[in-house]
């Protein structure tokens, strides 16, 4: 059996290099229910990303106003990356947005996107979606 293929999430305020991701499942998030657990490789250690435990499983949300995680074929697309406050509600199927917080932005790529360069992302996207972003609120 073959792994499910990478994702990969590169940092738009350059906080940490580039990590492959695994996208795992689902789960809601106050009125949101477009939220996906992942696992990073390699971790975010200490405090990449205002964070102290290590972490390797985090959850990952769309941006902006008319995208979805679960509509993938729309890659690359910002999103924001959010930790759990509470480790024993890593994986839950619902959270509330009170026990999330927004760690980082970051472009999640495709499998096989082996594109770093952000102004040349942004410049495709640009062409794809418009021009024109409405940001996505994490605690609705």
């Amino acid at each position: 059996m073959t792994s499910p293929a990478a994702y990969k999430l590169i940092a738009t305020e350059g906080f940490f290099e580039p990590r492959r991701v695994q996208l795992l499942n689902g789960t809601r998030v106050g009125e949101r229910d477009d939220f996906i657990w992942a696992e990073v490789d390699p971790p975010f250690q200490g405090d990449t990303l205002g964070r102290n435990p290590e972490s390797k499983v985090v959850l990952l949300a769309t941006r902006h106003h008319g995208y979805s995680l679960k509509q993938l074929s729309n890659l690359p697309l910002d999103v924001y990356i959010c930790w759990v406050n509470d480790l024993g509600l890593v994986f839950e199927s619902e959270v509330d947005p009170e026990n999330v917080s927004i760690g980082a932005w970051a472009l999640l790529l495709a499998p096989g996107d082996g594109r770093e360069n952000l102004e040349e992302i942004y410049e495709s996207m640009t062409k794809e979606h418009g021009g024109v972003f409405y940001i996505n609120q994490v605690h609705k």
